[in-house]
């Protein structure tokens, strides 16, 4: 199980590192299955919805009106919780959100200040992130 497994680490960076690739690789699974993003034709069901004209294949990678530096072959070149964690509005008017607390091992292992960190790392490295969450200052 993932506690035992985590009771096993040695350190603090080690544990939030496992849990941080546990959850983004059950987050990927998660979206591969329940294609939650709607995906159809290389759109995404918010870019249909607002008639974009443009193939986006991107979806929420494309930030500011231009892609994410991370994503690049069609895929995003880093691992980021808070991007996983991130949807558009119209996902979470359908109710198909998750917050940090619906996800038990986030909820039980990170405390306040840490899922703040989780929420608002969008576009942020797994390495930044995680730095962020040792930083005792933060």
């Amino acid at each position: 199980s993932y506690l035992n497994k985590i009771i096993t680490l040695k350190n603090e960076k080690e544990k939030y590192t496992y849990v941080y690739d546990k959850v983004c690789d059950l987050l990927d699974i998660d979206y591969k299955l329940h294609n939650q993003c709607e995906f159809e034709n290389s759109k995404c069901i918010n870019m249909r919805l607002l008639n974009k004209k443009e193939n986006n294949t991107y979806g929420c990678c494309f930030i500011g009106g231009k892609v994410c530096k991370h994503f690049k072959n069609n895929c995003c070149s880093t691992k980021s919780l808070s991007c996983k964690l991130f949807v558009c509005r119209h996902l979470k008017k359908e109710g198909k959100s998750l917050t940090i607390d619906d996800i038990l091992i986030l909820k039980l292992f990170f405390n306040y200040r840490q899922k703040d960190i989780l929420n608002m790392n969008v576009s942020q490295t797994k390495e930044e992130t995680i730095n962020k969450l040792l930083n005792k200052k933060h």
